[in-house]
């Protein structure tokens, strides 16, 4: 009440409503942090933080109103503000389990399958480079395993899709982190 327009106060505030309203199960709490949530909205040019956005914010608000049953109005927001399709997993999640609309839901998680199998594949690679620089070829043959896993369990039987090629190319990698080992017999 002291400073209701510091960004910083409203929206640390909007977090604790919402954390003590799931936690302790009162729905007037998280009417409050969706009130805050709003007001933090118009206070966006005071945040300095680049781990909040009004995005972020949004998706918060959609969760609440998910929390509070209404889930209609989260996939609302969650669909209006869905930059770079970051909300396709909760929608389609949403869809598919509250809103009993598995038909609707397929698109969205869909293309959240895909964006996650594009990211997994950025994030093996990174790391396949950062076990190779740093000589763990250990670490490096225990995350392609992981991976490999994940692709494989995409795939439908003696059909070939986009993932293909990439799931190539780990396996030459793993091939190649044994023989550095010097496990030639597991290097096939």
């Amino acid at each position: 009440q002291r400073f209701p327009n510091s960004f910083e106060i409203v929206y640390y505030g909007a977090v604790n409503y919402r954390i003590r309203g799931i936690y302790q199960g009162k729905p007037s709490y998280l009417e409050r942090a969706l009130a805050l949530y709003r007001h933090a909205c118009c206070l966006m040019g005071q945040n300095i933080d680049p781990d909040i956005s009004e995005i972020s914010l949004w998706r918060d608000m959609a969760e609440i109103h998910i929390s509070l049953g209404d889930w209609k109005k989260g996939v609302e927001i969650l669909k209006k503000h869905n930059a770079c399709r970051l909300n396709h997993s909760m929608i389609g999640e949403t869809l598919a389990s509250s809103g009993n609309d598995p038909q609707g839901a397929m698109p969205y998680l869909s293309m959240a399958l895909l964006d996650l199998s594009v990211t997994q594949m950025q994030i093996v690679v990174g790391y396949i480079n950062v076990y190779h620089k740093k000589g763990d070829y250990q670490n490096g043959i225990a995350l392609l395993d992981w991976a490999l896993a994940f692709y494989s369990g995409l795939k439908k039987e003696n059909q070939t899709n986009c993932f293909d090629k990439g799931e190539a190319v780990l396996w030459a990698i793993r091939a190649y982190f044994h023989l550095k080992l010097g496990e030639r017999e597991n290097a096939v």
